[in-house]
């Protein structure tokens, strides 16, 4: 599970100016991520059938054809990591990951 820390305690010295700017990226992000899901003429029932799995796609569009649908999450976080020491042998740093609230 992905911690939360406030924003100003992973990021002492961010200022207001930048606090801001924060905030007008995480908005665009939004309508960027909006948009791509809206130019998007994939359907979850086509994914489905190209990892076969017909029969749930199929079982999908009965679903929303009766008002029930899988929405994806699209809401922008911002998040901060920091290195940590690697688990893995080929030397690279791991990170622990924050999601970073005001």
């Amino acid at each position: 599970m992905t911690k939360k820390l406030n924003i100003r305690y992973f990021l002492p010295a961010i200022t207001s100016k930048q606090m801001r700017k924060i905030n007008e990226l995480s908005e665009w992000h939004q309508r960027h991520i909006r948009s791509l899901f809206e130019r998007s003429d994939y359907s979850f029932s086509e994914y489905l059938a190209d990892n076969n799995a017909e029969d749930l796609g199929k079982f999908c569009e009965k679903l929303y054809g009766m008002g029930v649908d899988f929405a994806p999450c699209i809401e922008t976080s911002i998040v901060g990591w920091k290195e940590t020491e690697s688990e893995s042998t080929d030397g690279q740093p791991g990170r622990e990951y924050f999601i970073l609230v005001e």
